[in-house]
């Protein structure tokens, strides 16, 4: 097995193949060696597309697409700005919490760093950010996107696990907006020693008013969250409703996109849920063959015999993900490693929502370190900044993050209380 994972890995380094193409040969590779039927290769990748749930991954990510380019991002970052402007590094402030809003109906962090970003950026810029600071508190913020819900990765998590989506979902307000509040600390001390300025003076009559013209793209999260969470209709349905409602925020209400700009969206997150749909219909069949060899469960035999304690198990999980995650995106990471790491979990104890979370926390540190650092490089990107400026300016936001996600590897309950408190403990 080890050799299959080496090959993967020159695979996806060394020649630079898509990885998708990667997994899809070693798991070719895997059934030819393993003597298993090839004609169970096309099923399986079929089964593994074969979910309700899964149809509402295109769905969000076309609703991320239209939002983001119809003006509602723009109108959501002066809502922010009205709320957090006052406080010192205002735009920066503003920054972390249009993402906590976007967040919530883009499901995706680099949707987010790119939409936000190109906006936030210039204008940090304009009133005397530096420009690393800039990046960094973009690309940060930008990670939100897969904490709080919809988040794409937790819906792949979902379908691997078996996990409630629901749950899941649940689990990830309070552990997103808490990092989001440890972002804006951790701004702040900086904006306070370089003396960085105020957006914007606090005034209610200003909030109300930002809010009168945001509050039908608020009306997008909030279907989600007391939809899926109140049990209203499944994250299939609540995906379909919100696409709705972007349509018609941006077209009609909004309009800041014509309905002559709709295909053009249509296609953008078409080929962005292609990508992520063959990654999972291939991603299954490696996750199939690994199960039915009996991998995982031997891993988690393997360590168990080491006899450490359950804190000191969930530690070497951390850091495996953690170094995973430097060399892995966020998806194929959670296709290929959760079917791993399960059974492991399953004799530790640990509850598989709490261990979704600390899952995605990895993936989010890994979103930050080069070299795959996907929102970084997109956020540097954007603003046309070098990765080795940025990643040295990110150190104090890093150690916040590593801290952070220790904390919830290790306090259950800011992930679980929610579903708990809406689902009954199991």
């Amino acid at each position: 097995m080890a050799g299959f994972f080496i090959l993967l890995i020159i695979l996806l380094i060394m020649f630079a193949l898509p990885i998708a193409l990667s997994l899809g040969m070693v798991g070719l590779l895997s059934y030819i060696v393993g003597d298993h039927s090839l004609i169970n290769f096309h099923g399986q990748m079929t089964d593994g597309l074969a979910s309700f749930v899964i149809l509402a991954v295109p769905l969000f990510i076309l609703t991320g697409e239209i939002l983001a380019s119809g003006a509602v991002a723009s109108r959501m970052i002066d809502f922010a700005s009205a709320l957090v402007g006052w406080i010192s590094g205002g735009l920066a402030h503003a920054n972390i919490v249009t993402s906590m809003l976007f967040a919530n109906v883009s499901g995706s962090a680099v949707a987010d760093a790119a939409s936000v970003g190109s906006i936030l950026i210039p204008e940090m810029e304009k009133r005397g950010f530096a420009k690393d600071f800039s990046v960094v508190v973009t690309s940060y913020s930008a990670s939100i996107g897969i904490l709080i819900p919809p988040s794409i990765g937790m819906i792949l998590y979902s379908v691997v696990s078996e996990v409630s989506i629901a749950r899941l979902f649940a689990a990830g307000y309070i552990p997103g907006v808490l990092y989001g509040i440890c972002l804006m600390f951790v701004a702040y001390f900086i904006a306070r020693k370089r003396n960085y300025p105020t957006h914007e003076p606090f005034s209610l009559p200003n909030v109300a008013h930002r809010f009168n013209r945001t509050w039908v793209a608020l009306l997008i999260p909030a279907t989600i969250v007391f939809g899926i969470v109140g049990g209203a209709f499944t994250p299939t349905e609540a995906a379909a409703i919100t696409t709705a409602l972007a349509i018609v925020a941006a077209t009609l209400i909004y309009r800041g996109m014509r309905f002559r700009d709709l295909p053009r969206s249509f296609i953008v997150a078409g080929r962005r849920a292609a990508n992520v749909l063959l990654l999972l219909s291939i991603s299954s069949v490696f996750s199939h063959y690994l199960i039915t060899e009996g991998i995982p469960q031997a891993m988690a035999a393997t360590i168990m015999s080491w006899g450490l304690p359950a804190y000191m198990v969930t530690l070497v999980i951390i850091v495996f993900l953690v170094i995973a995650g430097i060399f892995l995106h966020g998806a194929p990471m959670i296709l290929m490693l959760v079917p791993i790491f399960l059974p492991l979990v399953d004799q530790m104890g640990m509850d598989r929502v709490h261990f979704g979370l600390l899952f995605i926390f990895c993936v989010v540190i890994g979103e930050q370190t080069p070299p795959v650092a996907s929102v970084l490089l997109t956020t540097c990107g954007v603003a046309n900044f070098p990765i080795t400026r940025a990643w040295s300016a990110s150190i104090p936001f890093f150690i916040m993050l590593i801290c952070y996600t220790l904390l919830i590897a290790y306090v259950t309950q800011i992930s679980l209380i929610l579903p708990d408190l809406v689902f009954g403990a199991r």
